[in-house]
């Protein structure tokens, strides 16, 4: 068992981890100097934040986000998107998707509430934006996630991609993505050059809307691919 002490300032707050995949966990770990990501939906209980993570009374600690849930229904999506992160894109982490320190459970120090928080790597180049899905950078980085049996259809908004310090792109925000069945692609009929299972063309005069970011740039030439089930 972890145990992490959160300091808010005028108070301490403590939860614990069981779980003993997580990346080296020392016994006692601690976070502070919290800050609201800009733009967070909540003024009064925000959800993420930048924080110093690291062993309890070592000077050297890491930039972390810290992604809180404060009510049952946010656990739930919470505890969905860490197993993602866990399972399914383990493989990823570090490379496409932010490497994940940890997933604690306790209860709010104010009202006694549970709470469970993810603690992952801080991405400090900020958001990607005005995203462009036709850049094979960007498509690769879809097809990875794919390819790791995740759908990219809850994926296509500006607000899942964020940079590293060195410019590198991570894809974040899992709590809406989906699994997909690949073995069904065995029972498609498909060329040999064809797009990967789960990757479907759409006609040009398409465009994505995204109710946060209005319409991408450009229209999408034939043959742009949407992410996400198109199995039987």
């Amino acid at each position: 068992m972890s145990l992490l002490e959160i300091s808010w300032g005028d108070y301490t707050q403590k939860m614990w981890s069981l779980d003993k995949s997580a990346r080296g966990h020392p016994q006692h770990l601690t976070a502070g100097y919290m800050r609201p990501i800009k733009g967070s939906e909540r003024k009064r209980h925000p959800r993420v934040y930048v924080a110093e993570y690291g062993a309890a009374g070592s000077i050297e600690l890491t930039p972390v986000v810290m992604k809180f849930a404060w009510n049952d229904a946010e656990r739930t999506a919470l505890d969905r998107e860490y197993r993602l992160y866990a399972q399914e894109l383990h493989p990823l982490q570090g490379r496409v998707v932010p490497n994940v320190y940890g997933y604690f459970d306790g209860r709010d120090a104010k009202n006694g509430q549970a709470c469970s928080v993810l603690v992952m790597q801080y991405c400090s180049g900020g958001p990607v934006y005005r995203t462009d899905f036709h850049r094979p950078d960007m498509q690769a980085i879809l097809a990875q996630i794919l390819s790791r049996n995740v759908s990219v259809n809850e994926l296509l908004s500006e607000d899942h991609f964020v940079l590293t310090k060195e410019g590198d792109i991570r894809v974040v925000g899992f709590a809406s993505a989906k699994t997909v069945d690949r073995s069904a692609a065995t029972r498609q009929r498909r060329p040999s050059n064809a797009l990967p299972y789960g990757v479907a063309t759409i006609p040009s005069h398409h465009t994505t809307k995204d109710p946060g970011f209005g319409r991408f740039a450009s229209p999408m030439p034939h043959g742009y691919p949407v992410y996400g089930n198109t199995g039987p």
